[in-house]
């Protein structure tokens, strides 16, 4: 649990953003989104991991999804590579409309030893 508002699963994401679980219960709770829930009380699940490149065999751009359902992708984003001088989302590409937000992740900047630069 993030914040007390994400709930956040790892996971490897397919092209288009599919992920795929063995259907225990709990793989199909996480799944759907909670509904009737008041506003800003409830949690938002989010899947992080990478993009999975299937004929090469390698592992691509980290990402960061929200789905409700097992092939109901309502967004995703990638997120940018902290040797670039960015630590935030960008976005991929939006599946849906009136769905949750996204959130809004930052990452501080790392000096070579590890440490914060006082920056994001």
């Amino acid at each position: 649990m993030v914040g007390g508002r994400f709930r956040i699963r790892i996971k490897r994401h397919s092209a288009d953003g599919i992920i795929r679980n063995y259907p225990t219960q709990t793989a199909l709770d996480f799944e759907v989104q909670p509904r009737n829930m008041l506003p800003g009380l409830g949690e938002t699940r989010l899947y992080c991991g990478y993009v999975w490149h299937r004929e090469e065999r390698q592992m691509g751009d980290a990402v960061i999804s929200l789905h409700d359902g097992q092939d109901e992708v309502i967004w995703i984003s990638q997120l940018l590579d902290p040797q670039q001088g960015q630590g935030s989302l960008r976005q991929i590409w939006p599946t849906g409309g009136g769905g949750p937000e996204r959130p809004v992740i930052t990452m501080p900047r790392l000096d070579e030893e590890g440490k914060g630069t006082g920056s994001e």
